[in-house]
């Protein structure tokens, strides 16, 4: 499942894959699965990311379901990505 809006911001500001993996220091390979939804990135790569492009790190993500509060999705989201990496207690 895609939850990274990686590839649409990429595209967004037309720049090159692989200019974008290298400035991030991680291989073409590893930012086509991130794309792809393959992989993960740990929290300090959303962070790296989130600063790559200037972004809260919320707006790397897509909205999961439809809500009527689109901040209040994205804080949710947020908050259940953080307790599975362990950021977060379970009793936040």
């Amino acid at each position: 499942m895609k939850l990274l809006r990686l590839k649409d911001i990429i595209n967004e500001r037309n720049l090159k894959g692989e200019d974008v993996a290298k400035d991030l220091g991680i291989t073409t390979t590893t930012l086509s699965n991130l794309n792809q939804g393959n992989t993960f990135p740990k929290a300090d790569m959303l962070v790296k990311l989130a600063e790559y492009f200037d972004i809260d790190i919320r707006e790397l993500f897509y909205p999961t379901k439809p809500e009527n509060n689109l901040q209040e999705l994205f804080i949710k989201q947020e908050d259940g990505i953080f307790k599975s990496i362990g950021f977060l207690s379970k009793n936040s």
